[in-house]
């Protein structure tokens, strides 16, 4: 009898413990269905995964109950429905993992209490940026297009993420400049210019990005306050200079009256 009762002490305990879990963090279980969707899809399974993500619509309309208009909820909706399309139909391995990546990377954005996943391709990404500026600069065109390539799709599949969990207006800014590039990139190519200028400005912005704060101040607006000062500067320089040369004048003419 007293260990019968212990048993369910300790059931109800352990039910109650899973439930405060599930009730401080509404993402735990689609967290983890996201996670076996990506695993079978990595493995080249995509029926398998097509059927664990047909299960997460449960979990997916209880996680999301009451704010379905917002944005994070439309971002997760629309992922969950291009993962599914992708692993319904004839595409590649490729796709599918890109596809089944970015709803895994959204949904740990809202599970994460802490440091997201998505900010672990920091390195990979600034990789990636550095390639193009170095092709840019040996002027290796195809080298250029190539990386680029590989950076836009790494970019679009973190982007979502980045929308949930970083500041709006720093990806607001990153995402325009991010484009801007890809949408301009003969002029990019052209060392020099003001396309080539957005992709050096990339690296500040992808830095502020990850971290999660926007810069102290724009690159163009510390160029001008350098300028500024440095007008500011030489100003006071030739002012001061004409000074000591008029009093230093001034001086060898009463000298030249006592003399």
């Amino acid at each position: 009898m007293i260990r019968s009762t212990v048993t369910i002490l300790l059931l109800t305990l352990f039910m109650s413990t899973n439930l405060v879990a599930v009730a401080e963090n509404p993402y735990a279980t689609l967290h983890d269905q996201a996670q076996d969707v990506l695993h079978f899809t990595k493995m080249n399974r995509p029926a398998e995964a097509y059927r664990l993500l047909q299960e997460m619509e449960g979990a997916m309309q209880q996680s999301l109950s009451g704010w379905e208009n917002s944005e994070a909820s439309q971002t997760v909706l629309s992922l969950y429905e291009e993962t599914e399309r992708v692993l319904r139909e004839p595409t590649t391995k490729e796709e599918r993992i890109r596809s089944a990546t970015g709803l895994y990377l959204v949904v740990d954005a809202l599970h994460s209490e802490q440091e997201p996943l998505w900010k672990e391709t920091k390195a990979q990404m600034l990789s990636y940026y550095q390639q193009m500026l170095d092709a840019v600069d040996n002027g290796d065109q195809e080298q250029f297009h190539f990386i680029l390539d590989v950076f836009m799709k790494q970019y679009e599949t973190i982007y979502p993420s980045a929308k949930i969990d970083a500041p709006d207006e720093l990806v607001q800014k990153v995402d325009a400049r991010v484009h801007y590039i890809d949408n301009y990139r003969p002029e990019v190519l052209a060392n020099g210019t003001k396309a080539y200028g957005e992709l050096v400005s990339l690296e500040a912005d992808l830095t502020s990005l990850y971290e999660g704060e926007e810069d102290e101040a724009d690159p163009s607006l510390l160029w001008v306050m350098f300028t500024t000062g440095s007008i500011i500067v030489a100003t006071l320089s030739y002012v001061g200079f004409r000074k000591y040369k008029g009093d230093k004048e001034k001086q060898q003419a009463r000298k030249k009256q006592r003399d």
